[in-house]
């Protein structure tokens, strides 16, 4: 019976390390395929894919911005598993503000769920998946869904500073987009494309922001992040 005892011991020594170390692996981080931003106004067939920024304003006129990313997600989930503890992050460009500080403003963060996807080379205001180009500030309800908000203080934002989204809207959104969630959204099977649209709830005193896009080093750049649990 001790030998056994032994045995039983050494053995569970030894799985504990795999354990922990299958665990730790769970942990994912994933670059954004692609990133820009669209202008209103005057700039509205205009194209800012090779811009090192990404500005998101709702100051009307020629002055309104959106963010656009996109994220391939197709293939990284083997099966029964599904995202969980996501993570958008996005860090503010070395000059963060495009006007004067105006206090806190709202950035709203949303999923296209229209199966659209981007090319960062021809995007503009006027084709932009979703967008709705009579608002500063709005997308298209039918083809979206809120995944969640960011608030900034332009009168004591820094430079460099990051500013993320998290839970479970977001966690949901990217199993629908993997297809390991059903068709919760009732707009049919996902392509694997994540779209995400940023836009202020700001005015016409809207300072406006500005984030690293992808044309940066790695660091700089938006980011996903996320753990696989079984479903």
């Amino acid at each position: 019976m001790k030998m056994k005892s032994k045995i039983r011991s050494a053995l569970a020594c030894f799985a504990l390390p795999l354990l922990f170390s299958a665990v730790a692996l769970q942990a994912q981080s994933l670059p954004l395929t692609q990133t820009t931003f669209i202008r209103s106004g005057v700039h509205s067939g205009e194209n800012y894919d090779a811009g090192g920024s990404l500005e998101v304003a709702a100051r009307g006129g020629s002055n309104s911005r959106k963010i656009y990313l996109q994220a391939a997600l197709d293939g990284l989930l083997h099966s029964g598993q599904q995202f969980s503890g996501s993570q958008l992050t996005l860090k503010l460009f070395s000059q963060p503000l495009l006007g004067e500080p105006s206090g806190k403003i709202t950035l709203n963060v949303y999923g296209i769920t229209s199966n659209e996807s981007l090319d960062v080379v021809d995007i503009t205001w006027d084709n932009a998946p979703e967008n709705d180009t009579e608002s500063a500030s709005g997308v298209l309800a039918t083809g979206t869904v809120l995944l969640g908000s960011i608030t900034i203080d332009t009168d004591s934002v820094e430079a460099e500073q990051s500013f993320s989204i998290s839970g479970a809207n977001l966690d949901a959104y990217l199993n629908w987009v993997t297809g390991s969630s059903g068709d919760i959204y009732h707009t049919g099977d996902s392509n694997g494309i994540a779209g995400i649209i940023i836009t202020s709830t700001g005015s016409q005193h809207d300072a406006g922001v500005s984030f690293y896009s992808n044309n940066q080093p790695t660091a700089n750049r938006p980011n996903l992040s996320y753990e696989l649990k079984p479903r």
